[in-house]
């Protein structure tokens, strides 16, 4: 039986040369399982920024992260969360694997990325997605706030991983959105907490946050720090090796990747970082998607200003100006904010 579709009026594509808004089909009716979703704000940042230049091939509906509305639900969900505003997760995992019923389903080895990988975004009027990927929002906390839950989780669990409470020098390599939000948040646990970066247009902005920062040229590799963070976002020969450089003896490494695997262009790279951390004993850790009612539970315990990170906003009619900002690197992220008659 054919399924019934109806014409989404706008949705934010990319088709592997240009961002364009254009019109897309959904099924008509909301599948059992699933919620009919619209935004309220969207988030676009270094991954989307990637994208555009061709270093990461996905082609499809862009939108990763933000803040939605709930607007039906299908057979299985309760109607409760109806005209709730919720946060969705960075991954989509199969829900049947023995890792996602051990509750390991961000390492689920089938799942995909909305708006990276294997999936469409969700930055279109409205979208179709998987009831257990949703988080409900505290009624107190501002829209724009939830919308940069899926980062704080990942941040928050890349500063897990490394246990940067229990160590000294902390090194947080990169100074994108990810970096700054990690570095953020490892700040309220160690005060010996810097951020390194090759953008000095951004170095005002560690200030604001009240983080130590250097250029990344300027960094002595003495092995003196205990824990590196690669926040980059490439995990590159160059970074790797750098953060080798950087670790002291049984340091600890952690190289914080995207929600999944990407696809990319591979650069060309040695083993001299890989045998710098071996002769030091030092560990290396990746860590990928975080927990996102962390995430939510860190954003209602803390106080983010959202303008520190979200550094331009534009309106739904002019979408596409939020992803030419991204070429400009003094711009974090630029946020998409929808009139209000579509949030209701």
């Amino acid at each position: 039986m054919a399924v019934m579709t109806r014409v989404i009026p706008e949705a934010l594509v990319f088709r592997g040369t240009r961002p364009e808004v254009t019109t897309l089909e959904q099924p008509a009716t909301t599948p059992p399982g699933f919620v009919r979703i619209r935004p309220t704000h969207l988030i676009m940042g270094s991954l989307e920024r990637r994208i555009l230049r061709g270093e990461i091939p996905y082609a499809g509906t862009l939108g990763r992260e933000g803040t939605f509305m709930v607007e039906s639900v299908g057979e299985g969900v309760s109607p409760g969360i109806v005209g709730k505003r919720v946060v969705a997760e960075a991954f989509r995992s199969c829900m049947q694997c023995d890792l996602c019923r051990g509750g390991t389903r961000h390492l689920c080895v089938l799942r995909t990325a909305p708006g990276l990988s294997g999936a469409d975004g969700l930055a279109s009027r409205w979208s179709v997605v998987p009831a257990t990927s949703l988080v409900e929002v505290p009624a107190l906390m501002k829209s724009e706030v939830a919308a940069l839950a899926q980062s704080v989780a990942a941040a928050l669990h890349t500063v897990r991983t490394a246990a940067v409470e229990s160590r000294g020098f902390v090194t947080i390599l990169g100074d994108g959105p990810m970096a700054m939000l990690t570095a953020r948040i490892a700040s309220t646990l160690n005060t010996q907490v810097r951020v390194l970066g090759k953008h000095p247009e951004r170095f005002t902005l560690c200030e604001r946050m009240g983080l130590k920062h250097r250029h990344i040229a300027e960094a002595g590799k003495r092995h003196d720090q205990q824990i590196v963070i690669d926040c980059t976002g490439d995990a590159s020969p160059d970074g790797f090796n750098l953060a080798a450089g950087l670790a002291a003896p049984r340091a600890r490494i952690v190289v914080k990747a995207p929600p999944i695997e990407l696809m990319r262009r591979e650069a060309p790279g040695n083993s001299t970082g890989i045998s710098q951390i071996a002769a030091f004993e030092a560990t290396v850790i990746g860590a990928g998607a975080g927990q996102l009612r962390e995430g939510i539970s860190w954003l209602s315990r803390h106080v983010l200003d959202e303008g520190l990170v979200v550094s331009r906003r534009v309106p739904w009619a002019r979408a596409l100006e939020a992803l030419e900002a991204l070429h400009d690197r003094r711009v974090l992220t630029s946020m998409i904010e929808f009139p209000q008659e579509l949030r209701a």
